[in-house]
């Protein structure tokens, strides 16, 4: 049996924001985004596994901050 350190899901995850699957004008504007690198904050939405994650890590990769708010949801958490 082959075991991995990485789950499926991660080692297949997109790698630019052209991998994912969204609509072309969402594409453009995060492409935009990218190449601004502006410090902007952003908020995503959507149902479970739709690629929040994804496109906030390849948004800006080392200023990311996540918020879980199924597990997270006091307002000592946003506050800090």
């Amino acid at each position: 049996m082959l075991v991995s350190d990485t789950d499926w899901a991660q080692r297949y995850r997109p790698t630019t924001i052209n991998e994912l699957i969204l609509p072309l004008s969402l594409t453009e504007k995060l492409n935009r985004l990218v190449t601004a690198s502006c410090g902007m904050s952003l908020l995503f939405h959507g149902a479970p596994g739709c690629g929040k994650t994804t496109a906030a890590l390849l948004l800006n990769p080392e200023n990311t901050y996540f918020i879980n708010c199924t597990t997270s949801n006091s307002i000592e958490m946003v506050s800090r």
